[in-house]
């Protein structure tokens, strides 16, 4: 049960576009970032960060960068939960672990969430959960880094998208 992205190619291109600053060099903005609350969505993102110095409070992998495998140490201090998400859809196993993330990150815990299948759509319900000021960060294929500080706005740009989709 959860949550299918409908075979809709206007919002195929929506979901393409990048939802913040895209940037090349994470390192630049490791001051504004280092005592923000931060989600990581993706392995390439989450590596980045941890090269600079920046814990996020959450990342979502899925063991693969651009569709091939990769594997790493799981950083200290880092609980792993692992989950099952098909590509083009959100499940609601996903979501529950998501919520249980965010309150375990309330106490100051990490958490690492690994994916069975694919992580990429899983950045709209964290565009949903989190609160205004904190940060989403993503890869953007060939562009680099994006950077959504998540606002009303971002949320129901996210709650508009997530209802195009069909529940099953």
């Amino acid at each position: 049960m959860g949550y299918v992205m409908p075979e809709d190619p206007e919002l195929i291109s929506l979901l393409k576009k990048p939802w913040g600053l895209v940037v090349r060099d994470l390192k630049k903005y490791v001051k504004e970032l280092e005592n923000s609350f931060i989600v990581v969505v993706g392995d390439y993102t989450f590596q980045k960060c941890l090269k600079t110095g920046l814990k996020p409070a959450i990342a979502i992998i899925d063991g693969k960068v651009m569709r091939s495998p990769v594997k790493y140490e799981v950083p200290k201090g880092y609980k792993v939960v692992s989950v099952t998400n098909p590509k083009g859809s959100i499940t609601l196993e996903v979501l529950k672990a998501l919520k249980e993330a965010l309150k375990r990150a309330e106490k100051n815990e990490k958490t690492l969430l690994v994916v069975k299948g694919e992580e990429d759509l899983l950045a709209l319900p964290v565009m949903v959960f989190l609160r205004d000021g904190d940060y989403l960060l993503y890869g953007q294929p060939g562009e680099g880094t994006v950077i959504v500080k998540v606002t009303g706005k971002v949320r129901e740009k996210a709650i508009n998208v997530l209802n195009k989709f069909r529940r099953v």
